[in-house]
């Protein structure tokens, strides 16, 4: 009990000091899930759900904070109304619908000059839209708008954002620098939003083939990421952290980084499918590294695992997080195993997936 009073005191400082702006620099989804499970009511249980409409960003949960802030039926709540028309559109699979009403919340919010973070509208509404091209325009427009009135912090969701489009053109430079602008910003109030920009620029080193600075961006993500418990993307850059080991043959810290993952999730427990997603690259990647090692028969149990979990979760080759290769994990130990037939036909199944998606360096790879 005495732990748990410690714990609500110290979420509720958190949360209050920012009340007024409704969003909290220092709470990660993971915090503001346990501010949403507090027995809290009236005045202080809005207060609450108008920050979790900032910090969630899982539309389906949302959308369960956005009904109830409707039942408080207060005309100063409308805003919140306009976006959950939005949300509703989205998950019913009307995208440009969902984008108009995204659109209109977040001008509302402009209005008032709400900061918003990484996990907020502003964000979100990326999923709305219908090309690459589109997001590059309409965040190129926000940040002109923030730099002319302001508030300034929310020139680090737009930078994110632009670094996203870079990314998905496979210009690893200009996405980095991106990137790291957006670093700069959070750092100065957010210290989740500066642990997982250090995170992506991390990885997007590690893709990029540099594994002197990735292994020096995700060591600093790390820590920060542990101290505001940031668990997605903790376990996400752990995950990188053991390819980049991998790629050095240093196969005992690699098993080390991902069996810290696996830690994680037990205690933490998995409350969304972002953490149970991240449970099935972790055990993919431990029988990635078996494969690195040539080890087959030791790489298969957690093949199995990885594809029996990603399968009830109906993961596709894009995830939210990184890329599910299992067709291409399993063409390896064929391969290994000397199945050059079976290997082909996993080969051929991990490249129809990648060219349907159009995921150019998979095709390449492939």
């Amino acid at each position: 009990m005495k732990h748990l009073l410690l714990l609500i005191s110290f979420l509720l400082f958190s949360f209050f000091s920012f009340s007024q702006q409704y969003y909290c620099p220092g709470c990660s989804p993971d915090s503001t899930y346990q501010l949403l499970a507090l027995p809290l009511e009236g005045e202080e249980r809005l207060q609450v759900l108008k920050t979790a409409v900032t910090t969630v960003g899982v539309m389906d949960t949302l959308l369960k904070v956005l009904n109830e802030i409707e039942n408080y039926d207060r005309d100063d709540l409308q805003k919140y109304h306009i976006l959950k028309i939005g949300v509703e559109s989205f998950l019913a699979g009307n995208k440009p619908q969902a984008n108009e009403y995204f659109k209109k919340y977040i001008n509302e919010q402009d209005k008032v000059k709400a900061v918003m973070g990484l996990q907020s509208p502003l964000v979100l509404i990326t999923s709305t839209q219908s090309s690459l091209e589109e997001r590059l325009q309409y965040y190129s427009d926000k940040l002109q708008y923030y730099q002319e009135n302001g508030p300034y912090e929310n020139l680090g969701a737009c930078y994110h954002r632009l670094g996203g489009y870079y990314f998905g053109k496979g210009n690893y430079n200009t996405a980095i620098g991106y990137f790291l602008k957006s670093a700069e910003i959070f750092k100065e109030f957010s210290p989740v939003a500066y642990g997982n920009e250090l995170a992506v620029v991390g990885y997007l080193y590690g893709r990029w083939g540099n594994s002197s600075k990735a292994l020096f961006y995700s060591n600093q993500a790390i820590p920060i990421l542990e101290k505001v418990k940031f668990y997605e993307i903790l376990c996400f850059s752990r995950i990188s952290l053991a390819q980049l080991y991998k790629k050095q043959k240093e196969y005992s810290k690699a098993f080390a980084s991902l069996a810290e993952n696996l830690k994680i999730i037990e205690r933490v427990g998995l409350q969304d499918n972002y953490l149970l997603e991240l449970e099935v690259l972790t055990i993919l990647e431990f029988g990635q590294i078996h494969l690195e090692k040539r080890n087959p028969i030791k790489s298969l149990p957690y093949l199995k695992k990885a594809k029996k979990l990603g399968d009830s979760l109906s993961l596709k080759i894009r995830g939210s997080f990184t890329e599910y290769e299992i067709d291409y994990a399993y063409y390896r130990y064929h391969n290994q195993l000397g199945n050059f037939e079976i290997a082909e036909s996993k080969l051929n199944e991990a490249l129809n997936k990648a060219i349907k998606i159009e995921n150019g360096p998979l095709t390449k790879k492939y």
